[in-house]
C-alpha cells in the first residue's frame, strides 16, 4: 500500500518515499529473510514504475535516484537481517547456558527439574507409566583435585558424564546437579531395570576415571533410586526418596546401589 502511494505522488520523487524504508525495515525485523527480501522487492519494483512513464530527458535522474532507493533500501535490510541472526544465536547460546553445565555439556539442575515437573504433570490417571529418578554420588572425588588440581578433576568429571551418557537407554535423562552429584530420569522402568541401570552408572564411573589415569584415586559411584508413583508422586518427595536411598547405600558402603524403601502413602 505505501509503495503503491509512492507510485501515485511521484515514485523516487514522492514525500512519503521515507515511508518505504520503513516498511521495508519492518518487513526484515519481523519477517522471515525471503518474505523480507520479497517485500524489498516489491516496494523498489512500484516505486520505480514511473520510469516506464518518464520523458527521456528525466530518465537519467530518476535512474540515479532509484539506484540510491534500492541500494539504501538493501543495505537497511541487510544490516537488519544480520543483527536479526546474531541476536537469535546469542539467544540459543543464552538458552544453553541456562539449561546445560558449561563443563560437562549435561543438563544442569534447573533442566533436571523442569523436565521431571513436566513429566508428571503429563502422566495420565488411572494409566501411570512408571519412572525412576536416581541420584549418583561421587565417591572419594575430592582425592583428585587434592592430589592432582582442580583442571584434573574438571577432566575427570567430563569423561564421567560422557560415560554416565553412553550407559544410558534412549530416551534417559542424565544431569549434572552439583559439583560431584548427577541424576538420572529413566521411564517405564520397573525396580530390577531401574537398579540394572544404576549398575552399569557404578561400573562406568569407575571406567572412565581409569580411562583417563586416575583409577589410583579409588572414584566410584555410589546410587540411590526411588520409583514414580510408588514412592511420590511430586518432584519432591521422589527426590527425597531417592537421597534417602543414596544415604543409605552410602551407610552400608560406597559403590553400592540402593532403592527406596518406604512407598509414600499416596
Amino acid at each position: 500500500g505505501i509503495a503503491f502511494g509512492v507510485y501515485l505522488t511521484g515514485g523516487t520523487t514522492s514525500p512519503l518515499l521515507p515511508l518505504v524504508f520503513l516498511a521495508v525495515a519492518l518487513a526484515a525485523y519481523f519477517s522471515s529473510s525471503p518474505g523480507a527480501v520479497l517485500r524489498l522487492v516489491g516496494a523498489v519494483a512500484v516505486c520505480a514504475s514511473p520510469f516506464l512513464y518518464s520523458t527521456a530527458d528525466a530518465q537519467l535522474l530518476f535512474i540515479l535516484r532509484f539506484v540510491a532507493l534500492a541500494s539504501t533500501a538493501g543495505v537497511l535490510v541487510g544490516i537488519i537481517l544480520y543483527n536479526k541472526r546474531q541476536l537469535a544465536q546469542a539467544e540459543k547460546v543464552a538458552r544453553e547456558l541456562a539449561s546445560h553445565d558449561a563443563l560437562t555439556g549435561l543438563p544442569n539442575r534447573r533442566a533436571f527439574t523442569d523436565t521431571v515437573g513436566r513429566t508428571l504433570q503429563s502422566a495420565s490417571r488411572p494409566v501411570v507409566s512408571p519412572m525412576s529418578i536416581a541420584m549418583i554420588d561421587l565417591d572419594n572425588f575430592k582425592r583428585v583435585n587434592d592430589m592432582f588440581g582442580h583442571a584434573a578433576g574438571d577432566t575427570v568429571l567430563q569423561a564421567i558424564a560422557a560415560a554416565l551418557h553412553d550407559v544410558t537407554r534412549p530416551g534417559d535423562f542424565v544431569a549434572r546437579i552439583g559439583g560431584d552429584e548427577f541424576a538420572l530420569v529413566a521411564h517405564g522402568v520397573d525396580t530390577s531395570v531401574s537398579r540394572a541401570i544404576s549398575v552399569r552408572c557404578v561400573s562406568a564411573v569407575e571406567a572412565a576415571v581409569a580411562e583417563v589415569g586416575y583409577s589410583d584415586c579409588a572414584v566410584s559411584a555410589t546410587v540411590g533410586f526411588a520409583l514414580f508413583p510408588y514412592h511420590g508422586t511430586t518432584l519432591d518427595q521422589l527426590v527425597e526418596a531417592a537421597d534417602s536411598a543414596l544415604m543409605d547405600a552410602k551407610d552400608g558402603g560406597k559403590r553400592r546401589v540402593c532403592c527406596a524403601a518406604t512407598a509414600s502413602t499416596a
